[in-house]
C-alpha cells in the first residue's frame, strides 16, 4: 500500500498532463518547421533518445548536433500531427503514440510544390521533471509511408 508521500492521480490531474504534452508535441512541430531546429534539443531529458530511419541519438548534445546540421538545410517543411494516444504509466511518466504527416518544399520562400513526404508514427516516453516540465525521454519516429520520387 502506497505511503502517504505517494502521489494520487486524479482525472484532472491526467487532463492537465496530456494537456501539457501536447503542447511538447506541438512545440516540438512548431520549432523543427518554423527554423528553431537548435532549441529542440531541450524539449528532451539529458539522456533523453532520438530515433530516425537514419539515426539513434543519445543525449542532449548529440541531438543538438543533429538539429543544427538539419536547420542549415535550404527547405521548408511542415509536420502535421494527429491521433496523440497517451497512456500514463505512473505520475511523472507516460508513453504515447501519434502520427505525422511530413511534407517539404526545397527552398525558403513560398509557394511550393505540394506533396506530402511521409507519414510515419512517432513513438515516445514522455518524462515530468523536478521542474514540473513534461520533456520528451524517448521518440522513435517509423516512416510507414513515404512519397514515390
Amino acid at each position: 500500500m502506497p505511503g502517504p508521500a505517494a502521489k494520487a492521480r486524479t482525472a484532472e490531474d491526467e487532463l492537465a498532463a496530456r494537456a501539457a504534452i501536447e503542447r511538447l508535441t506541438i512545440e516540438y512541430a512548431y520549432l523543427l518547421d518554423h527554423g528553431e531546429a537548435t532549441r529542440l534539443a531541450d524539449l528532451f531529458t539529458p539522456d533523453g533518445v532520438l530515433e530516425t530511419d537514419s539515426a539513434r541519438l543519445i543525449g542532449r548534445a548529440a541531438i543538438a548536433s543533429y538539429y543544427a546540421k538539419r536547420a542549415k538545410q535550404p527547405w521548408t517543411t511542415r509536420h502535421i500531427s494527429t491521433n496523440l494516444r497517451v497512456m500514463f504509466e505512473a505520475p511523472d511518466r507516460a508513453s504515447g503514440t501519434r502520427l505525422i504527416l511530413y511534407f517539404r518544399g526545397e527552398g525558403t520562400t513560398p509557394p511550393f510544390a505540394a506533396g506530402p513526404g511521409s507519414v510515419g508514427e512517432y513513438r515516445e516516453i514522455y518524462v515530468r521533471g523536478h521542474d514540473g516540465r513534461w520533456r520528451f525521454a524517448s521518440r522513435v519516429n517509423q516512416i510507414l509511408f513515404r512519397a514515390r520520387r
